[in-house]
């Protein structure tokens, strides 16, 4: 009894997690500013990981939370190129402006 209601919960996390994955990617999509945009991936990512772990405890198999762990470090390195790079070309446009208005 408790094993089906824990793969109905489960289920049902996968459905929510899937339709706010959808939310976020819209917002994404239609976010004026790209540090919204970098925060949306990076939100889609560690939605993308929860589901992972998710599925891991479904299938009862525990090497899925490995691939979980290696997506979570993939998704923390491009998060970090991604800051890393917009910082650049922030810092690059602000010098520009200036040197502009000199």
């Amino acid at each position: 009894m408790f094993a089906h209601f824990k793969e109905i919960i489960l289920v049902a996390s996968l459905i929510t997690l899937s339709l706010s994955i959808v939310a976020i990617f819209i917002r994404a999509l239609v976010g004026p500013k790209v540090t919204d945009r970098i925060i949306c991936v990076n939100m889609i990512g560690t939605k993308i990981i929860i589901i992972i772990c998710i599925v891991a405890a479904l299938l009862h198999e525990d090497f899925i939370i490995d691939v979980a762990i290696v997506y979570a470090l993939i998704n923390f390195v491009s998060m970090v190129v991604l800051t890393y790079a917009y910082k650049h070309s922030y810092l690059k446009s602000k010098d520009t402006v200036k040197k502009e208005a000199r």
